[in-house]
């Protein structure tokens, strides 16, 4: 089976975007030696760094396994594909909690934003929820990869 892979991109390129574009403006202003800019400069860049960590949700499916990762991959799980046993809807209100990488209750958590989960079943019984902003596009990736 060829690898096949689904990418989401939230609204983080748009937010990592408008950072930049807001150093880019402090630091060429002319006032980039003022304390309260170089507080402004710091402040955007240590936002930048987790807005490009955490902008893009990508789902990879190969013969033996499913990779998730958010960014650019360095925060990646591998799952075997002969552990799936379903593949289901998920609906969680909306929290800070619901967006990013997190260990939950239910199992791990990759998400750019969104109600609406992907929640993955392994015969462990373990989970993993994929929120997107569009999760039924997510679901039916899956399912046609998996088949």
């Amino acid at each position: 089976m060829n690898r096949l892979t689904f990418r989401n991109d939230g609204l983080g390129w748009f937010y990592l975007g408008l950072c930049i574009l807001v150093l880019g403006a402090l630091y060429f202003s002319g006032s980039a030696n003022s304390q309260d800019t170089v507080t402004a400069l710091s402040v955007l860049g240590v936002l930048a760094l987790p807005l490009g960590l955490l902008s893009r949700l990508t789902v990879a499916v190969g013969s033996e396994r499913l990779s998730v990762w958010l960014g650019p991959g360095l925060l990646r799980r591998n799952y075997p594909t002969r552990e799936i046993v379903g593949i289901a809807r998920a609906d969680l209100p909306f929290t800070p909690f619901t967006v990013g990488l997190r260990l939950t209750p239910r199992g791990w958590l990759y998400s750019i934003g969104g109600r609406e989960f992907t929640e993955v079943l392994f015969a462990d019984g373990s989970h993993l929820l994929i929120g997107t902003d569009n999760a039924a596009q997510t679901e039916d990736f899956l399912r046609g990869s998996l088949s």
